[in-house]
């Protein structure tokens, strides 16, 4: 799957309350680092559901 379009299912994903997803971080520097934060973002949101 491209890099964008693995991101929007992931966005879908989080949308839906989902916040174990994890996106590949493959591709240019500037879709790795957008990756990364929205893993990192991901991460966030999921600790602060279970609070």
């Amino acid at each position: 799957m491209r890099p964008l379009n693995s991101l929007v299912n992931a966005t879908k994903k989080i949308a839906e309350g989902d916040f174990d997803i994890q996106v590949e971080t493959k591709g240019s520097r500037e879709i790795n680092r957008l990756a990364e934060s929205f893993n990192d973002m991901a991460v966030y949101l999921g600790k602060q559901s279970k609070r």
